[in-house]
């Protein structure tokens, strides 16, 4: 309840917030970022302890028109590791968008040579393809540093795996995630 209480109370502040003049017309570089740490224990005859760790991070640099169009790239990244492993996901991709000058905006991006590193077993997928779409909301600090966050919805598809598996024919992932926004508009 205090964590709910707590994310309204930061959306009301940045809706508040004093603007200069909006996300218009600039060069446009964010960074998203969101983390989980998970742990997990396990009683049986002996105590089992696990961790899980998932980063993810998205690098995006694109033009903002007059009219609040927006077009531009990514570079999606994501570890997932344990105690014993780390996996790793990327993906550059395309991005097309709108932004409202009151901060708030909705991207969505092609994503195109994915690739997913499973560590654990030793696998590796490739010839990824997907899409992602994020609805956000950036608040102005000063006339080019904004903060703020969005929520982003991913999912790949990926064609190849190595080593080879005859009755493989594709490996498809999706996640949904809150993310915390920094920007610089130029």
């Amino acid at each position: 309840m205090i964590q709910l209480f707590t994310f309204f109370a930061i959306l009301g502040a940045c809706l508040q917030a004093h603007s200069y003049g909006g996300l218009t017309n600039g060069l446009l570089l964010s960074g998203n970022v969101a983390t989980l740490n998970q742990q997990t224990e396990t009683q049986t005859s002996g105590t089992t302890k696990s961790t899980l760790k998932i980063q993810i991070a998205d690098i995006k640099i694109g033009q903002i028109t007059e009219n609040g169009w927006y077009f531009g790239a990514l570079y999606h990244s994501q570890n997932q590791g344990s105690s014993t492993s780390t996996d790793r996901t990327h993906s550059p991709g395309l991005s097309f968008g709108y932004t409202l000058p009151e901060g708030l905006y909705f991207f969505g991006h092609v994503l195109g040579f994915a690739e997913f590193k499973d560590n654990t077993n030793n696998i590796e997928y490739t010839e990824g393809t997907g899409f992602a779409a994020d609805i956000g909301y950036l608040t102005d600090l000063t006339t080019t540093l904004y903060v703020g966050f969005c929520y982003s919805f991913r999912q790949l598809e990926f064609k190849k795996r190595k080593p080879e598996f005859s009755s493989f024919q594709s490996r498809k992932y999706s996640e949904q995630s809150p993310m915390f926004s920094i920007a610089l508009l130029f």
